[in-house]
Formats: C-alpha cells, sequence, structure tokens
C-alpha cells in the first residue's frame, strides 16, 4: 500500500520539527556544559605588561578574599546565573518540539499500520465470501453461508440437556 502525498507531507513535517527539537536539545547541552566548565574548573587571567594570575574555580572558593578580586570579577555570578538561565527555555522548547514531533510521526505510522490491516482483513473476508459463493454445498456444510454450524438453524443440541438433536439430519 502507497502512502498518500499527504500522510507523508504530514511525517516531513513532523519530522522537521522533531529536528528542531533534537537541535535545541543539543542547544541547551552546550549551554550547560558551558556553565561547568565557568563554574568548576580552574582559570587564569591575563593582566597588564603580560602578567597572568591563576584562579581558583567557582565552586571551589570558600572565602572572596579581597586581595583576589580581580578573580572574583573576572566570573562573577551573574554570567553564570545568566548561562544557566538561558539554558532553560531552550530545553523546555526543545524538549516539548522533540516530543510532539517523535510522537505525531510513531501515531501516523500506526495508524498507516493499521489501515494495512484493516485492508488485508477486509481483502481477507472478501476472498472467503467469493470461494463460499463458488462451493455452496461446502459453504452450508460448514455453516458459513447462513450463519450456523449447518445443523437446520440450530446450535446441534435439542435445547434441554446439551444432548445432540438428530432432527436436522
Amino acid at each position: 500500500m502507497s502512502t498518500p502525498d499527504n500522510v507523508m507531507k504530514f511525517r516531513a513535517r513532523y519530522e522537521h520539527i522533531h529536528g528542531w527539537g533534537l537541535f535545541l536539545l543539543f542547544v541547551a547541552a552546550v549551554l550547560w556544559f558551558w556553565f561547568a566548565v565557568l563554574l568548576f574548573l580552574p582559570y587564569s587571567i591575563e593582566g597588564s605588561y603580560g602578567t597572568s594570575t591563576t584562579c581558583e574555580s567557582r565552586f571551589s572558593v570558600e572565602d572572596l578574599d579581597r586581595d583576589r578580586l580581580i578573580c572574583v570579577d573576572e566570573r562573577n555570578w551573574p554570567e553564570l546565573l545568566a548561562v544557566l538561565g538561558s539554558s532553560v527555555p531552550v530545553s523546555v522548547v526543545g524538549a516539548c518540539l522533540y516530543a510532539v514531533g517523535k510522537t505525531n510521526v510513531q501515531m501516523s505510522e500506526h495508524a498507516e499500520s493499521l489501515a494495512r490491516r484493516i485492508k488485508a482483513d477486509l481483502k481477507d473476508q472478501a476472498q472467503a465470501h467469493v470461494k463460499d459463493e463458488k462451493d455452496p454445498v461446502q459453504a452450508v456444510a460448514s455453516g458459513s453461508a447462513d450463519g450456523t454450524n449447518g445443523t437446520n438453524g440450530t446450535n446441534g443440541t435439542d435445547g434441554t440437556d446439551g444432548t445432540p438433536s438428530h432432527t436436522g439430519l
């Protein structure tokens, strides 16, 4: 069964949305990694006349002493929180786009497989009906022509104690 063009367009649109969700989740992961680098790794600051000052990571600093004010000014908390805060909406939008795109593509595939199965079942039923019409003696014997099991419209018992009825033979 070929897939109609509108179904293919639907899938392509939501696969595109799914891709954007993955991209935004990747951007959020990069922002989280950048935040972790700024917070946990030691860093150095180039001073005047080619001097360099090595600073501890912001996470390991217990007391921000006044003689290392240059280190505190280089990596201040608002910058770190801005990186972390910008990752939140990016990750939320990315997760939503990813979920919507993936769900719609999977639901479309599921609906198509159900349609294929229903079409195959209808085709099998039509073939069985055609076969029954070609051989009416076999259809009556099997009970499929009139909806019974071939015993004169009854279920093969006399209706009292479940013993077979011989009236239909």
